[in-house]
């Protein structure tokens, strides 16, 4: 229950992404293909949000690969794919009322920092924001940087009510 009340408290976002592309653009035959998909996409898929490949291992690929292939996760993968549409996050970012943490691989080839950036000057009514850019981190900060970013975010929740 004292983890639940933490994260009322206080907001976490790590390498969101609130700008792109628009899930109408999915086919319904991609319903189908998503039970074919081989465990080596989910290697290269991994590889691509990382910066340092040596840590997507054959293991961690088959582990994804197993976490798609259990009954539902497809179908809700697919769902939140779909009901994905671009918004600008100005208004959702200034409805923000509680301490925030931006957490963002600085090396992020998907989402620069920049986005980081943007974020943190829509978050008005934030009372405090606190942001980390890990050096030499790619997309994948609890694969990159698990220790680190865990320690942050447990500091951050402890001191999150004294902003």
């Amino acid at each position: 229950m004292e983890h639940y009340l933490w994260l009322q408290c206080a907001h976490v976002l790590a390498s969101v992404y609130c700008l792109g592309g628009s899930g109408d653009a999915i086919p319904g035959w991609v319903d189908s293909l998503a039970y074919l998909v081989p465990t080596a996409a989910f290697r290269y898929f991994l590889e691509w949000m990382v910066l340092d490949n040596s840590l997507v291992t054959a293991a961690l690929a088959t582990r994804f690969h197993q976490m798609l292939r259990r009954q539902g996760n497809r179908t809700a993968l697919l769902n939140r794919l779909r009901s994905f549409r671009p918004r600008d996050p100005t208004d959702a970012l200034a409805a923000v009322r509680m301490p925030v943490l931006l957490l963002w691989g600085a090396d992020n080839p998907q989402l620069p920092v920049s986005q980081m950036d943007r974020f943190e000057t829509l978050l008005v009514n934030a009372p405090c924001v606190r942001r980390i850019a890990y050096p030499g981190v790619g997309h994948a900060i609890p694969l990159e940087a698990p220790a680190k970013g865990v320690t942050d975010l447990k500091a951050f929740l402890l001191a999150a009510s004294a902003c």
